[in-house]
């Protein structure tokens, strides 16, 4: 019996994240879902929220440099 290893030539996401992806993917209306597929959707979904949330804090920074200055 021979193991199979995980492949190591794609970064690591969790498990919510692949389940994430997966959905996104098959309502996309892909039938197969390779695991290389999974994580290119779970990279970008990352890099989605990273974006969104350096976006947000800049946003609560102005807004809060505002409520001091025009308050």
């Amino acid at each position: 019996m021979e193991a199979c290893y995980a492949d190591v030539t794609v970064p690591s996401i969790i498990l919510r994240e692949t389940a994430t992806a997966r959905r996104a993917l098959l309502a996309k209306g892909r039938r197969a879902v390779n695991p290389r597929a999974i994580v290119r959707t779970a990279i970008a979904q990352r890099e989605l929220v990273e974006t969104a949330t350096k976006e947000n804090g800049n946003r609560s920074t102005r807004e809060s440099h505002f409520e001091i200055e025009g308050g």
